[in-house]
């Protein structure tokens, strides 16, 4: 018994550097992309990670604060992966089509971080624009990419062509993240079929 105290004070102080946050974060977003957000506790997650809970609340309020830190880690991945996007391509068009299919791969690859990253409980949270400032700087590239590929587009309608492209991307992938398509609704389709049509509904390029 004396063993196990002493191990689990080993464990318990493993964190007491400054690395619990990282720790907890990665150990929630695994929890997540495994078994949904609906799985995810403050108290099992201490018990994963092998701290006492009041150890995690120093950092995370509650819960909801918790997915809100795993939302903005996983939308500042995405926002990179755009403007990598946004470097690497000349055309703003293809730049555009680019980032859209790196969101859809996202959201299919990692089903259960899709479904919490714009859960209702966070997205509705009165602190949430300032506490998803990655969202917001994602929003930011997307739009600059906009107003290169419409140059002479004003802004009301460079935020109008935003809010379609991402309503038609965000309408498909949570068809798929939440499997409501039925086997009728795709019958003689194959994915690629299906991605190219929302691509193409979603960015209404000119000239195709």
């Amino acid at each position: 018994m004396g063993t196990d105290n002493h191990a689990m004070t080993e464990d318990r102080t493993t964190y007491h550097h400054g690395n619990l946050r990282e720790a907890a974060l990665a150990a929630a977003r695994a929890i997540i992309g495994a078994h949904g957000h609906d799985a995810l506790s403050m108290r099992e997650l201490a018990v994963q990670i092998k701290v006492a809970p009041s150890a995690l609340y120093r950092h995370f309020s509650n819960r909801v604060d918790l997915m809100m830190a795993v939302a903005n880690e996983t939308h500042r991945e995405l926002g990179t992966q755009l403007s990598v996007a946004n470097a690497a391509e000349g055309d703003p068009w293809d730049a555009l089509e680019t980032a859209c299919r790196a969101f859809l791969s996202f959201s299919q690859a990692n089903p259960g971080l899709f479904r919490m990253m714009y859960d209702p409980e966070l997205m509705a949270a009165p602190d949430a624009a300032a506490r998803l400032d990655s969202q917001h700087l994602t929003y930011g590239v997307l739009l600059e990419l906009f107003h290169r590929a419409l140059p002479r587009a004003g802004p009301a309608q460079l935020r109008l062509r935003l809010v379609s492209m991402w309503s038609t991307l965000y309408g498909y992938a949570s068809t798929q993240a939440n499997g409501i398509m039925h086997g009728y609704m795709t019958e003689g389709l194959t994915a690629h079929d299906m991605e190219r049509a929302v691509l193409e509904a979603a960015l209404f390029r000119p000239g195709r």
